[in-house]
Order: structure tokens, then sequence, then C-alpha cells
């Protein structure tokens, strides 16, 4: 991925990013996107050792987030967090994503759950239509 140059490019973004001054949000910012690459040449890294080994494994995001923050995937899903329950625990998410994707429900037990309403906005014309009259 970035071979020999890549460790130069972050000597140089980091030395960039310290001689910002410290109440600057650029330098937060810059600092993240440091984060990010780091983070990212890791984990080519490793997945590389992964494949070379044999041993290739399944890797998942952990993110956490708060009522009524959003998750984008790529251009056309966002997963938005509507209410957590602090009695429960239970987490209510909204999902929009374009038909075509396909909604999988996977339980604690791994029973996967196939879900495939239709789209939202049809939802509301029905109800909207419902109240109208």
């Amino acid at each position: 991925m970035f071979e020999g140059s890549g460790m130069a490019a972050i000597i140089l973004f980091v030395s960039w990013a310290r001689g910002l001054p410290s109440n600057l949000n650029i330098r937060a910012a810059a600092v993240a996107v440091l984060r990010l690459l780091l983070t990212s040449l890791f984990y080519a890294r490793d997945r590389a050792l992964a494949q070379l080994s044999g041993k290739e494994e399944n890797r998942m995001l952990l993110l956490t987030r708060r009522e009524g923050e959003n998750i984008m995937i790529g251009d056309g899903i966002q997963i938005q967090v509507l209410s957590v329950s602090e009695e429960t625990g239970d987490v209510r998410i909204q999902i929009e994503a374009p038909d075509a994707v396909e909604a999988q429900s996977r339980n604690v037990d791994n029973e996967v759950t196939d879900h495939k309403p239709g789209p939202v906005i049809t939802h509301k014309r029905r109800w909207r239509s419902l109240v109208t009259r």
C-alpha cells in the first residue's frame, strides 16, 4: 500500500501537525487523519500477514454512537441510533438503504432472520393518505 515513501509521508505529516497552534481545530483534524492513516497501515499489514500465513480472519468494526448519531456505509446506507433503553439495554436503530440491499438480523443464538420490508417512503405515503382521508 504505502511502501518506501509511506513512512516519509507520515513523518512529514506529523511534523506539519506538531507545528500548528494547539488551539486550532485544524490540528485536531490533522491528528485524526494521522490516526486513521496509521490504523489503515497497520490493518493493511495485518491483512497481508494473514493472507501469507493462510489464516485470514473475519474482522469486525466496532463503533460507539449516542442517540441521534449516524453511521454511513458507502453512499447509500445510513444507520441511526434512535434510542437506548437504560433499563433493558435495548437499542433501537433505523437503517436507510436502497431497495436492492437485503437486510438480515442475527440474534444471539446465531439464528438469521431475513427482513425485506418495502421502501419506507411507500409506507409514509400510505400513512399520509390514510390521515388525509
